[in-house]
């Protein structure tokens, strides 16, 4: 506003140059000719700029003095280049002599103007070229003219004013920006101190960039008050219609009125307004609403604006009303009230003291309060939010958005809460959150640096989370059902999205359920950038054990590659399996470590991939299904021809402890070492285990190390000593325990031919062996009256003796 002002007096100033030039002319009379030297002479001695009258000068006698000028030009002060300040192609005006003379009065016709062309600049040093204040003085004179000159006349009248097709150019050296305006016609009645006269303009504007071209039309009925001084606008009306790139959307066309305002000059300028309301229209809109209107009004509001360039403004209430045919119920309401706004407009810098804020529409009422300091290099604002209670299914539809398909109906129903928010350069904060989705509450802080590049910073807390219940129907299903793996297997890793995230921070859930797994207390440090995605580290309680580990994933080569390192603590795999797999066959408390890593942009590939080291151990397992000693004993009963015992009615294996190590290679595991107790027994073996088809393959020896008890009371002695072949494979889930027959049948047969040669060989040497101790303990028995008896001497074995020892030793290594 203030260099506004200062335009409009610029261009008075030259404007009344000219009449007290052309004033000077009539009352001389002398030849046009002769005169225009000294009209010259006269307008750059009041200006102290070149002025040059190139055209013709007319004058004029009946019905009073008038004045004709041809092209005309003023031009700029020093150190500013290029075209002059105005020009004019053709000036008409008259005077009234009478009036002049005998009552000092001025009274001027129909001033015209004819392709008036004025250039306004801004220099590098902030100077401006219509700043005629220190212009026209002698050398050395300052401060303020002096007291004991002439008033001159104050009192004048105009007819009017009429300026055809105008060109206004503003260029601002300082802020790099440009405006055009063209085809500026203007038009007023008459005009005279204290008295309304009507005030119409019209224009084409036009920005510099291009971005921004349009129409803008004002009228008004206008009192000037030479006094005050200040001019008072009656019902102004302004209507523009813009289009260009810098507005988001084909075009923008409304009308913006007021009751009253009133403008007052001087050293404090001020704007008053009252009454103020308008109305917008956009076309081709760049968001859900398509096409929209908008309506706003203020009750009244005032504008301070000083002569440093300061902007007072203390207080301000208004009202908008936004309608689009995609906008749920037609209409978005917002309502508005500012208090002590102070600004610097040459510095582009000031304060609010605070403001409220109130949106209403789309099912959803967010409040909003703040206060700080402006600033085109960086704002300092902050204050509070409230969102009330709105769907955010609803919202996203109103907003044009895809509304996700949830397992759960139910899910992103509500939203509400509260935060602190606080607005920085290049930088948004929200603090002190306290939001409700649904039935989970969120509390902690977001924020975002850089608007350009923005990384999001972060430290939440969840007191709960559902997270199945936000997953797509089919996807909730598979979870449940055990094939959430296959289900995903060929869905692609986003390695695009991930490329443009920048995350930096920590997240907290207190119970969280996901694709079927329940965990606690989980914890979990994000960081994300250039493609990279790590979360490190990794906490949580689950199922009556404890994880931690790291996970990271490079997605800025064409290939995604995730490195992983796991963690387990005596997990309950029994309650695992029961969520993941709805499946009861093996429980106990499972630990270990895997340490792995995969490339490929799909879960499948990554998995076909993956390699590294596994070691894991089972402590007081059961598995469910499948009784080892039934098998046994049964495949026992086919080779000996003899009754089957009967099958058990919960067949189960206890596994007192499990240790298995291996190395992964694209997505196998091979075990080096898999070592099982179980009642009687001891497992051995090695196989391979397959991530990508999810199935078994391993052959077992079961090492009998005492002779079992069946459940029907026989004790198969048999068997003990014996190495029993096992085979287990098929999916793992529900993997298959078999007998190898064949090696059993071999391992039998080994063991009764071992029996015959022991025989052969003096047979079973237990009883010798007690024999040869009760032997000896007899020689250590005191004989009869207390004394020990005497040791015999021992006979010496024969070699045949010694060879038959030997083999039997030989033979009952196992």
């Amino acid at each position: 506003m203030n260099r506004a002002l200062k335009i409009v007096l610029g261009l008075l100033a030259a404007v009344l140059a000219l009449v007290v030039g052309l004033a000077v002319a009539v009352a001389l009379l002398f030849d046009t000719e002769e005169f225009k030297p000294l009209l010259v002479q006269s307008v750059e001695k009041a200006t102290g700029r070149e002025f040059r009258l190139d055209g013709e000068l007319g004058l004029g006698f009946f019905p009073c003095c008038s004045v004709r000028l041809g092209h005309a030009a003023l031009g700029n002060p020093p150190g500013f280049a290029g075209e002059g300040f105005a020009s004019v192609e053709k000036a008409d005006l008259s005077i009234r002599i009478w009036p002049l003379l005998s009552q000092r009065r001025v009274e001027i016709g129909v001033v015209r103007l004819d392709g008036l062309d004025a250039s306004l600049r801004v220099g590098k040093d902030g100077r401006a070229n219509w700043d005629f204040e220190d212009e026209g003085k002698p050398s050395g004179q300052d401060g303020p003219a002096d007291a004991s000159a002439p008033a001159g006349m104050d009192d004048f009248h105009i007819s009017g004013l009429r300026i055809r097709n105008g060109r206004v150019s503003y260029v601002d050296e300082q802020a790099a920006s440009s405006w055009l305006a063209e085809e500026l016609d203007l038009e007023t009645g008459a005009l005279a101190p204290g008295e309304p006269f009507d005030l119409r303009l019209s224009t084409r504007l036009a920005d510099g960039a291009g971005s921004l071209t349009g129409q803008l039309a004002l009228r008004a009925s206008a009192v000037l008050d030479t006094d005050a001084p200040q001019l008072l606008l009656q019902r102004p009306a302004l209507d523009f219609d813009f289009s260009g790139s810098a507005i988001p959307a084909r075009s923008l066309k409304g009308e913006v009125g007021a009751t009253e305002a009133g403008l007052t000059g001087g050293k404090a300028a001020a704007l008053r307004f009252s009454g103020l309301e308008g109305t917008l229209r956009a076309q081709g809109l760049s968001s859900p609403a398509g096409d929209l209107s908008a309506s706003f009004s203020a009750a009244e509001g005032s504008l301070g604006l000083a002569a440093d360039g300061r902007l007072r403004l203390p207080a301000l209430q208004a009202g908008l009303e936004i309608k689009g045919r995609d906008i749920p119920g037609g209409s978005l309401l917002a309502k508005a009230s500012l208090k002590d706004l102070s600004a610097d407009l040459d510095a582009m810098t000031g304060t609010v003291g605070g403001f409220d804020m109130q949106l209403s529409g789309l099912d959803a009422r967010l409040l909003l309060k703040g206060s700080g300091k402006l600033g085109e290099k960086g704002s300092d604002l902050g204050g509070s939010l409230e969102l009330e209670p709105v769907s955010p299914r609803k919202l996203l539809a109103a907003l044009g958005e895809e509304v996700p398909r949830t397992a759960d109906p139910q899910a992103l129903t509500r939203l509400a809460g509260t935060a602190g928010w606080k607005l920085g350069k290049d930088a948004l904060d929200l603090s002190k959150l306290d939001f409700r989705l649904d039935d989970t509450r969120i509390a902690g802080s977001l924020g975002i640096r850089g608007f350009d590049k923005p990384l999001t910073r972060f430290d939440l807390q969840f007191d709960q989370l559902d997270a199945d219940r936000y997953l797509e129907p089919d996807a909730q299903k598979a979870a449940g059902s055990g094939k959430a793996q296959a289900a995903a297997g060929d869905d692609d890793i986003p390695v695009e999205t991930l490329r443009g995230l920048r995350l930096d921070g920590r997240l907290a859930i207190g119970k969280l359920q996901v694709a079927g797994t329940r965990l606690d207390e989980l914890q979990a440090t994000v960081r994300a950038d250039g493609g990279r995605l790590r979360l490190d580290p990794l906490s949580a309680r689950l199922y009556g054990g404890s994880y931690r580990g790291s996970i990271g994933i490079d997605a800025s080569g064409p290939q995604a590659r995730i490195a992983l390192d796991q963690q387990l603590d005596a997990l309950q795999v029994g309650a695992a399996l029961a969520d993941l797999y709805q499946s009861d066959n093996l429980s106990g408390a499972l630990s270990g470590r895997v340490s792995a890593s995969g490339s490929g942009n799909s879960k499948q590939a990554i998995l076909a991939s993956l390699g590294g080291e596994v070691a894991l151990s089972l402590a007081d397992g059961i598995y469910q299904g499948t009784d080892l000693w039934y098998e046994i004993s049964s495949a026992r009963a086919r080779l000996k021809r003899e009754e089957p015992p009967p099958r058990p009615a919960q067949p189960q294996t206890p596994l007192n402890a499990l240790e298995l190590a291996g190395t992964l290679d694209k997505g196998v595991l091979r075990s080096r070492k898999l070592l099982a107790e179980i009642p009687h027994i001891r497992l051995t073996g090695s196989g391979e285990l397959s991530l990508v088809a999810n199935s078994m393959d391993y052959a077992l020896q079961a090492q009998v190390f005492e002779a079992p008890v069946l459940a029907d009371g026989r004790e198969l002695k048999d068997l003990k000593g014996l190495s029993i072949p096992l085979r287990v494979q098929g999916a793992l889930d529900e993997p298959d325990v078999s007998v190898d027959l064949k090696q059993l049948a071999g391992e039998v047969a080994t063991q009764k031919l071992k029996d015959r040669l022991l025989k052969k060989l003096g047979g079973d040497d237990e009883e010798p062996a007690a024999a040869t101790e009760a032997g000896e303990a007899a020689a250590v028995q005191p004989a009869e009256g207390g004394e020990p008896a005497a040791v015999q001497p021992e006979k010496p074995e024969k070699p045949r003796d010694i060879l038959k020892r030997g083999l039997r030793d030989l033979l009952k290594q196992p």
